[in-house]
C-alpha cells in the first residue's frame, strides 16, 4: 500500500491483452544460454475497496517474439534493461494464479523515467504476422515444443513453440493436449515468423491442428 501519487500505472484492457503504463522494473533475470530469454518483474498499482493505491508485483516470461524497444522504437536486449527502469508493457490476459502471477510478454517499451500522467495509453497490440505449414511429428516435448520434418535430413526440420494460448485441435476441431500427438502423425500449424539464427528454425505457434 502507498500513499499520496505514484506514477506507476494500473493494469487495463488493450484488445485481446492486457496493457500497464508506467510498470516500474522490479528485476530482470537472463537465460544463461541466450541473453534476449527470461523474465522481467515489474510492480504496478491497483485500487483497493477502500479506496488506497495498492502495489502488486507481475513477471512477465519473455522470448524472442517479445518486442523491447525504446520511446523511439530502437531494439532493446533484455540484457541491457536493469531494475529501475520504467515500462510501458502489453502482456496475455492468461495470467497465473502464483504469487506474483506471470503472463507471456508481448511488447515491452523501456525508459529511464516514468512517463507524464497524460500520455496516451499504448494502441492494441497488432495482429501476428501468421504463416501456415503442414509436415509430419518428429517429436514433441509436453513442456512446450512440437519438431516437424526429416530425421534424416536436419536442414528439413522445423520447431515450434508452444504456449498456454496455442490452439491444439484434432481433425474434427476438438481440443486435445500436445502430448496426444504422434511421431509421423501429419500436422497443420499455423505459425509466426522464423527465427533464422536457431537449429531447427523455430517460430511460436498459433494453431496446431492434427490432419
Amino acid at each position: 500500500m502507498t500513499r499520496g501519487f505514484d506514477p506507476r500505472g494500473e493494469i487495463y484492457r488493450c484488445g485481446r491483452a492486457l496493457c500497464i503504463n508506467n510498470a516500474r522494473i522490479e528485476n530482470v533475470s537472463t537465460n544463461p544460454r541466450d541473453d534476449r530469454v527470461g523474465s522481467m518483474t515489474v510492480s504496478h498499482t491497483s485500487r483497493g475497496r477502500d479506496g488506497r493505491t495498492n502495489i502488486n508485483m507481475l513477471v512477465l516470461n519473455v522470448d524472442r517474439s517479445t518486442s523491447i524497444v525504446t520511446q523511439s522504437g530502437r531494439p532493446v536486449c533484455l540484457c541491457d534493461i536493469r531494475p529501475g527502469m520504467w515500462a510501458d508493457v502489453q502482456f496475455s490476459s492468461s495470467m497465473t494464479r502464483s504469487i506474483p502471477p506471470r503472463a507471456n510478454a508481448y511488447r515491452i517499451e523501456v525508459r529511464q523515467q516514468p512517463s507524464r500522467p497524460d500520455r496516451p495509453r499504448p494502441q492494441p497490440p497488432q495482429p501476428p504476422f501468421r504463416r501456415v505449414t503442414t509436415g509430419r511429428v518428429l517429436a514433441v516435448d509436453p513442456r512446450g515444443r512440437l519438431i516437424t520434418g526429416s530425421a534424416l535430413n536436419p536442414r528439413r526440420q522445423l520447431a515450434f513453440t508452444v504456449s498456454p494460448e496455442t490452439r491444439i485441435v484434432d481433425r474434427n476441431g476438438r481440443p486435445i493436449r500436445l502430448s496426444q500427438l504422434q511421431r509421423g502423425q501429419q500436422v497443420r500449424v499455423t505459425h509466426g515468423g522464423f527465427e533464422p539464427r536457431t537449429m531447427p528454425p523455430q517460430a511460436p505457434a498459433y494453431e496446431i491442428r492434427a490432419l
